[in-house]
């Protein structure tokens, strides 16, 4: 088990495409068709602030699986820091719900954020829920709950990045439902790293529950289906002509499963390049997708 997650740590955590790196926030302006520059720079400003809050949150409220981990940091440590990490988490998430109230351009992106932002809340809390309702188990806990999460607050989370930029529209819905797919390709392999702090914790992940085997399986078919939905939606005229470009990519998905097809499936060292390469592939089809309004 170990071998599988140094593995998984190595070469299966892919790079945030909201922030630091701005990828999703240039994704949602190209798409959106905006040639506001100035949409582009509030969407920036707005992922910036909501996952800040969001990645705060989660991190204060997972102290707990983190020692039993064997992880050493100053939220761990210092009982004042968690304090001012609480604090400056829920002003971060007012504050972008406050850009949210100025900035949208359609009412459908406030409701949208309110989903988002109370799903990925629900998700982390351990420390406010649990005083108000005494049998409350986090979303994170479970991994029934913990992909709720996700379909919740993904397609909801595009939805209000497009209302700054435009009103929400079919294109934006198919959009919303590609990202979803792309999304949880990354999601369903994420709690690998994790695995010995959740079962020591007694928690039932999706890393916890299932074999690291079925799990690479899931990614790979979600990946495949967000490559399918490209086609569909650039068929039908949702997405702009040349956004087919944005599934040459995802051809590398035969070598992915050609290598794991040829080991049986077997998790091993050799493991490190397809994996990379499933995680990549996916980053430069988004890429391309960014692109394909400008081409």
């Amino acid at each position: 088990m170990a071998l599988l997650i140094k593995i998984i740590k190595l070469s299966a955590t892919p790079p945030t495409i909201c922030y630091p790196i701005p990828l999703f926030p240039i994704l949602v302006f190209s798409m959106s068709g905006s040639c506001n520059p100035f949409c582009l720079i509030r969407l920036i400003l707005f992922s910036a602030v909501f996952f800040s809050g969001v990645n705060l949150w989660n991190h204060v409220n997972d102290v707990e699986e983190d020692k039993l981990s064997g992880r050493s940091s100053i939220l761990i440590e210092n009982g004042r820091v968690r304090k001012m990490v609480i604090i400056i988490s829920v002003l971060l998430y007012i504050i972008s719900f406050g850009l949210i109230v100025f900035w949208a351009l359609d009412w459908r992106g406030i409701f949208s954020y309110i989903l988002a932002a109370s799903a990925t809340w629900i998700y982390s809390d351990r420390i406010f829920l649990r005083l108000k309702i005494k049998r409350f188990k986090r979303w994170k806990d479970n991994y029934k709950t913990e992909i709720l999460t996700y379909l919740v607050s993904i397609p909801s989370f595009v939805l209000v990045s497009w209302s700054i930029c435009m009103q929400i529209s079919p294109t934006a819905t198919s959009f919303a439902i590609a990202t979803t797919f792309y999304v949880m390709s990354a999601v369903v392999l994420k709690d690998i790293k994790d695995i010995t702090g959740d079962r020591l914790a007694g928690l039932r992940t999706l890393a916890v529950v299932f074999q690291v085997e079925t799990l690479i399986k899931a990614s790979i078919v979600l990946l495949t289906f967000y490559g399918l939905l490209i086609c569909v939606f650039t068929v039908l005229s949702l997405f702009p002509s040349y956004s087919i470009l944005a599934v040459l990519p995802l051809v590398s998905l035969a070598y992915v499963v050609s290598h794991f097809v040829s080991k049986g499936w077997a998790i091993t060292m050799e493991s490190t390049k397809p994996i990379k390469v499933q995680v990549f592939s996916g980053l430069a089809s988004l890429c391309l997708l960014a692109a394909a309004r400008f081409i």
